[in-house]
């Protein structure tokens, strides 16, 4: 699966959001997720991180993920 800029742009802005909304400085969150301040900031910028970290920082933010193979 390819993600398309748009795409990125949607989970950039709700990271942020869902971060600010609980209350997490990037700082905290970065403690919490196991995530480096600097990669929580290209997150919320660019999206151009590895998935691992994605991961990570959705889990923290008690995002729900899913993989779905298509057919």
């Amino acid at each position: 699966m390819r993600l398309g800029v748009e795409d990125i742009c949607s989970i950039s802005e709700l990271v942020r959001s869902r971060r600010l909304s609980m209350g997490y400085s990037r700082s905290a969150l970065s403690e919490l997720s196991g995530v480096s301040e600097s990669t929580i900031k290209r997150i919320e910028s660019n999206g151009l991180v590895t998935l691992g970290s994605y991961l990570r920082i959705l889990d923290s933010l008690k995002l729900k993920t899913e993989i779905i193979w298509k057919d």
